[in-house]
């Protein structure tokens, strides 16, 4: 199993507040982080507190600089120079980066801090914040071969409800809409206001699949919501984009942009709803089904009826294998139950069809065209999945 990293930004932030009258200590502390992760430490440590981000190239040298000026000032001096008194110095009289330097008591710098970083209405971090959490994620998740996925929420007709109920009631509205993804989000997860009535929720060392669980827990949760106001109820649903790195982006930009085209499918699937963004423009994830399944070929007079067996299915299309291999592009019927005397019919086009290891042929056919019934028959089998897959988790978490 490969190892979590940890979340070093808060670990940093943890040893400066813990360590903050111990100055061995907290060098001790800093140096034991820069020593397993150096890429990402340097910039936390000079962004926090010089709020300066000296190029990566040189922020090695300029640590090692400062530590150096730190011995040798607490050689020259009868006690020990703070390490925040040997950056003064360093960025004031060494490299003369700062003019004018202006001090300022950490209290009142960190609730500044906190105030830049944060939503005013909902408390969730800010676009600007999550952004950048966004790219060193993704930089992390880069360099350990890992994955991650993000969530992108919109409230469905909110509009309306500040139309029709003033502004006060939709910031109230939205301040439990963000509560409800904060208790439904795991720990680790970093969620944001996006702006309006957008959201979006980063799920570091997540794939599709685990993230698909989460963003429909959300979607429930949210629907069980109801909110009173001069004796009316009103209720509010939410749409989802879902996409994730590496497997649709590997940039924060391209990544939220296709978690946003897929959140817009979702809208025009009828919303409150979570799509998948995928480059096949698969509807939903395939989930495992293994049943039985009937095919044959479409304007061919002799074509005869073949089983297989069903491998996965998904809102767009089916995989399954027997002991023929169709042509790409042939034009199938598929026959096959997802519940005991419930018989659909489907029309697809064949995608590919190769020939496995074991001597039989794996096809994979999209689908034309369905009636409503069958679409809610093949919607509803994988919802039926993903909530046991969903309950699965909820029974093993600590």
């Amino acid at each position: 199993m490969k190892k979590k990293q940890p979340n070093i930004h808060k670990k940093v932030i943890a040893s400066l507040n813990k360590y903050a009258s111990d100055n061995e200590l907290l060098v001790r502390e800093l140096e034991e982080l820069i020593s397993e992760d150096s890429n990402f430490v340097y910039p936390i440590i000079f962004h926090l507190l010089t709020e300066s981000d000296p190029s990566k190239e040189n922020m090695r040298d300029v640590w090692r600089k400062i530590m150096a000026d730190y011995e040798s000032m607490h050689q020259d001096q009868k006690e020990r120079i703070g390490l925040k008194t040997a950056i003064c110095q360093y960025f004031c009289s060494v490299v003369k980066s700062f003019d004018n330097l202006i001090v300022i008591d950490a209290r009142h710098y960190k609730k500044t801090v906190e105030l830049s970083r944060t939503d005013y209405l909902t408390g969730l971090n800010n676009r600007r914040i999550f952004q950048e959490i966004l790219e060193m994620e993704i930089a992390r998740a880069e360099r350990y071969r890992g994955e991650l996925s993000v969530l992108f929420f919109d409230l469905d007709n909110f509009k309306s409800v500040n139309d029709q109920l003033g502004h006060a009631v939709g910031d109230k509205v939205l301040q439990r809409i963000a509560k409800t993804i904060l208790h439904n989000k795991r720990q680790e997860d970093i969620a944001a206001r996006y702006g309006g009535e957008e959201f979006v929720l980063l799920l570091p060392e997540t794939g599709k699949s685990k993230a698909l669980v989460i963003a429909e827990r959300i979607r429930r949760e949210i629907q069980k919501l109801s909110f009173e106001d001069t004796g009316k109820i009103i209720k509010q649903t939410i749409s989802c984009g879902l996409a994730a790195f590496p497997y649709d982006a590997i940039t924060s930009d391209d990544l939220l942009q296709r978690a946003d085209r897929a959140l817009y499918r979702a809208k025009a699937m009828g919303k409150n709803t979570v799509s998948m963004f995928s480059q096949n423009m698969r509807r939903y994830v395939r989930v495992p089904f293994h049943g039985t399944v009937r095919t044959y070929e479409l304007g061919e007079k002799s074509a005869a009826v073949h089983t297989a067996t069903a491998v996965n299915i998904g809102g767009g299309g089916l995989l399954f294998e027997n002991n023929s291999l169709y042509t790409p592009g042939a034009t199938m019927q598929v026959k096959l139950s997802l519940r005991p005397q419930h018989p659909l019919t489907i029309t697809g086009r064949i995608i590919r069809s190769d020939r496995q290891k074991k001597g039989n042929h794996q096809s994979a056919i999209s689908f034309l065209e369905m009636n409503r019934k069958t679409t809610g028959e093949i919607f509803g089998f994988i919802m039926h999945y993903i909530n046991a897959l969903e309950d699965g988790m909820d029974n093993h978490s600590p």
